[in-house]
């Protein structure tokens, strides 16, 4: 009998253990736990902030036993006695005490007009600093420039990067030149002026991953890094602006995706490097894209490149208003349409060359053409050449230009011009009358090309001021008083290869009284140099003041009152000039 119940029991559990089994096919097991929990986490952004102090340069920069002085609250020169040979020696102490990584740049600036005193004080920057013991032994190969070149000078002096709680010490020295004569004795140069650092934070970040999350950040762009491999990429017209900001070679390009960008405001953008379009249609143009391209004395290889613009301008700019690199500038897949109307040196991808800069013999450079084609409407309105492609191709006998066109470039437009204009297919080139195309020097006169002529209605003197005939149907005259000056040394001599003023000093709409006096007869002349005050004119019973808008000394010249018609759509029916007065001899 108890063997019978054992093997009952058995049995019992036997079934019992295959309906548990049985049970637990499609249910979990329920497994240990445990759990650790990490609070109070906090995300909190750290500061960007540098400091400037300075002491006297014939100190030892690493003693720490000098006192250094907090340059916000103490001027770094500061001194009313100086004469031929005097120097001043600065160590600048530029110091991260923020909890960000910067960058930073030095720049000196004016705080009002400069007189020629400046002329005469060079400027040095020595990065890192160095032990100066006195005048004699100042590092001749770090003299950056006069004190007038730096303050009028858009880009910094000096850059740098600092980690947190680190710093850089440079030195800065002022020296006035052995060889400045009586003619700067009791001077002053008419204004103070300020040594300023500007930081931002760093576009990469050695505590992040890949050491640049935020490599970006603070440029005005929505990606990239400014390399050829990842340039800073654009998806807005308004942040091509920030291209001014970087004077050292950088690389910009249009972000994938952005068809078209409206440039209403957008324009004359100063470009140290290349700009990549990636197909872009620019509409609404109506100024140079790109103001400035390069830079003097640095030669590069530019290329500004897959675009279309769609221009329509009054203010005679190309594309690119100033080439002043040196180096290759090349133009690739660009196309341009519409209406550039102007006065002096006019074309459709760029008006000057290098010479322009406003100084020195300059540099032989190139151009190049790659698909690149025109068939802007240009209007010239002065008399003066005009190129398809190209305006004013360079200054000097000295140096070359050289203009390379494959079979794809080409300027296929119309060009509208007085009776005395000649236009030319690829360049205008005032100055001179040869340029090496392809690899042979050509001469622009071979290269005429057809265009039709504006109806002539010049202003014509009469007793008591200048009057124009009117053009049947018009609706507007553009009155315009051009200047066209050259620079003088401080002997009068005229500076040979240096840019000189070639612009418009004003303009007037007059939309009534088209058969009254247009402009007063001019008796006298005065030239104001003086960069604080903006270029224009004044004409007040017959006496003429200009304003040329710099410091540098423009004396001689002429001035041409330009008049030009139109109907009521804005098309041009009628221009003429008239030289209303010339300086030959101030």
């Amino acid at each position: 009998m108890q063997a019978k119940s054992t093997k009952k029991t058995l049995l019992a559990s036997l079934l019992s253990l295959v309906v548990c089994v049985s049970m637990l096919v499609g249910s979990t097991f329920a497994w240990f736990t445990d759990s650790v929990t990490s609070a109070n986490n906090i995300i909190k952004s750290g500061n960007l902030d540098v400091t400037l102090e300075w002491m006297d340069g014939k100190l030892d920069p690493v003693d720490t036993a000098n006192t250094w002085t907090d340059a916000s609250a103490t001027p770094i020169f500061n001194y009313d006695l100086w004469e031929p040979g005097y120097t001043e020696v600065r160590h600048v102490k530029i110091a991260n005490v923020g909890s960000l990584a910067l960058k930073y740049s030095v720049t000196i600036e004016a705080n009002g007009e400069v007189t020629d005193l400046a002329d005469v004080i060079d400027v040095y920057y020595v990065d890192p600093a160095v032990q100066v013991k006195d005048r004699a032994n100042l590092p001749l190969d770090k003299k950056f420039g006069t004190l007038s070149e730096v303050l009028a000078n858009l880009t910094a002096t000096g850059y740098g990067e600092l980690e947190v709680k680190t710093a850089d010490t440079v030195t800065i020295a002022l020296k006035m030149q052995e060889t400045a004569g009586n003619a700067y004795m009791n001077k002053s140069i008419g204004s103070t002026f300020s040594v300023k650092v500007f930081a931002t934070q760093l576009t990469y970040e050695k505590d992040s991953f890949d050491n640049q999350y935020d490599y970006a950040a603070g440029t005005g762009f929505v990606g990239g890094k400014g390399t050829a491999e990842e340039p800073f990429l654009v998806n807005e017209a308004a942040q091509l602006l920030n291209i001014s900001n970087f004077d050292e070679y950088t690389y910009f390009k249009v972000a994938d995706g952005v068809e078209t960008l409206d440039m209403t405001g957008v324009g004359k953008i100063r470009l140290n490097g290349s700009f990549d379009g990636n197909g872009v249609t620019m509409n609404n143009l109506t100024t140079a894209l790109f103001e400035y391209v390069g830079k003097v004395g640095d030669a590069q290889d530019i290329k500004i490149s897959n675009l279309t613009a769609n221009v329509n301008t009054t203010d005679g700019r190309a594309l690119v208003r100033n080439i002043f690199n040196p180096g290759t500038t090349t133009f690739e897949n660009v196309t341009l349409h519409g209406y550039i109307e102007g006065q002096y040196n006019m074309g459709s991808f760029y008006n000057y060359g290098t010479a322009n800069a406003g100084g020195g013999d300059g540099a032989d450079y190139t151009v190049n053409f790659v698909n690149a084609k025109s068939d802007v409407t240009l209007v010239n309105t002065s008399g003066n050449a005009i190129g398809g492609m190209l305006g004013h191709g360079y200054e000097g006998t000295d140096y070359k230009l050289y203009v390379n066109m494959d079979a794809n470039s080409g300027y296929t437009g119309q060009m509208y011009t007085t009776g005395t204009a000649t236009c030319y297919e690829v360049m205008a080139m005032c100055s001179h009358a040869t340029y090496i195309l392809n690899g042979v020097e050509t001469s622009r006169y071979d290269n005429t090309y057809p265009s039709t002529k504006l109806v002539a209605a010049n202003p014509v003197a009469e007793s008591d001021g200048y009057y124009v005939t009117p053009a049947a149907g018009v609706d507007h005259y553009v009155v315009s008083l051009e200047a066209q000056l050259s620079v003088h040394d401080e002997n009068g001599v005229i500076v040979p290869n240096q840019a000189g003023l070639t612009w418009s000093l004003g303009k007037e709409t007059i939309t009534g009284g088209f058969d009254g006096k247009i402009f007063d007869l001019v008796d006298t002349v005065e030239i104001v140099n003086d960069k604080n005050k903006p270029i224009g004119y004044e004409l007040t019973g017959g006496a003429l003041k200009v304003y040329t808008g710099s410091d540098r000394n423009f004396k001689t010249g002429w001035f041409t009152l330009i008049v030009t018609q139109y109907d009521v759509n804005g098309t041009i029916l009628a221009t003429g000039n008239v030289r209303v007065c010339q300086i030959d001899n101030p």
